[in-house]
């Protein structure tokens, strides 16, 4: 079942409590507890959501309510992932952090983080919502996303670029307003540029300690949004013991209750093994982990269970192509 963090609903509560909309009603009227928003990681389902936001929007009748809404948004309202993001050390870092754990805000889709010669692209997933919301639901989610960064590096950052699947509005001024940019209307998907120089500015807030432990967190989360499948339990477990040295197969195993042999027999089902995933554990960790220069190789090493800094860098090497310096160097 496609669901929601619960507490991303509280912009649409703040935004129709303005409008003097009754939304407490709204959610029960579609099934939610309201209180559930401010309840840790609660979750709500996608479509019963998706009833509260038809409710209001119905009241409002404001053309570019999905602008107005998401400045009702708040950091904290995607809770630890908000934490990470304003702990990142860069621009950068705190993009890809939201890409790598956008599934925590929404299990409906995956966004997609790039970079070439033009800057750093972060393209938006595409939502399964009916053609009258998704204008809304886009127009938040671009708004969200270069509102968090102005929160993070400075007012004055705005992307290269921005692009809208849907047609071009009657009026876009509050597109050029908040935006700041070219817009592009009718796009494939939508999706903002972000500069080479605005992507390596330096985030106020920035905290590595701070960050790496609510990296820690997070991924604990991503592990329990889908406590059946056997290879996010997995991925938890290395996770949590890889600090203490590279966690056996059979220790993981006796974590989730069940035989070596069974653990075997249910990867393979999903067409992977333990090696391969303690690798692509490894591999994503370090790959961030290297990319932010505050944390010093010899430290990655130990986050990472490997007994030796010479036995990351081979292992880095074989992953990457190239060594961890030359890595950092080349994301700087």
């Amino acid at each position: 079942m496609i669901s929601m963090l619960a507490s991303m609903g509280r912009m649409l509560w703040r935004f129709g409590k303005a409008q003097g909309i009754d939304v407490d009603a709204s959610f029960r009227a579609a099934g939610l507890d309201p209180d559930l928003m401010g309840q840790g990681a609660g979750r709500y389902p996608h479509d019963a959501l998706l009833q509260v936001w038809d409710s209001v929007l119905k009241a409002t009748g404001s053309p570019a309510a999905g602008l107005e809404i998401a400045t009702h948004f708040r950091m904290l309202d995607v809770q630890t992932l908000g934490v990470a993001f304003l702990s990142s050390s860069t621009l950068r870092t705190a993009l890809r952090r939201l890409d790598r754990f956008e599934r925590l805000i929404t299990t409906a889709v995956d966004h997609q983080f790039a970079e070439d010669a033009a800057g750093v692209r972060f393209v938006l997933g595409e939502l399964p919502v009916p053609g009258q919301l998704l204008r809304v639901f886009d127009d938040v989610r671009m708004a969200i996303v270069v509102l968090a960064c102005r929160e993070s590096v400075g007012s004055d950052v705005n992307p290269v670029s921005a692009a809208f699947p849907c047609p071009e509005p009657a009026d876009t001024a509050p597109y050029y307003g908040l935006f700041r940019c070219p817009l592009q209307f009718g796009a494939v998907r939508a999706g903002l540029c972000f500069s080479p120089e605005d992507a390596n500015r330096p985030i106020t807030t920035a905290n590595r300690e701070l960050a790496q432990s609510a990296d820690h967190v997070l991924q604990r989360a991503l592990g329990r949004l889908g406590t059946d499948d056997v290879v996010g339990m997995a991925r938890r477990e290395i996770i949590e013991s890889l600090s203490s040295g590279a966690p056996r197969e059979e220790d993981v195993a006796s974590v989730l209750r069940m035989s070596a042999r069974t653990l075997q027999r249910r990867l393979a089902d999903r067409g992977t093994s333990y090696t391969a995933l303690l690798g692509e554990v490894r591999r994503e960790l370090a790959e961030q982990y290297v990319r932010d220069p505050g944390v010093p190789v010899a430290e990655i090493s130990y986050l990472l269970g490997f007994s030796e800094i010479s036995a990351f860098t081979r292992a880095f090497k074989r992953w990457t192509g190239v060594p961890p310096g030359e890595y950092r160097l080349r994301a700087s």
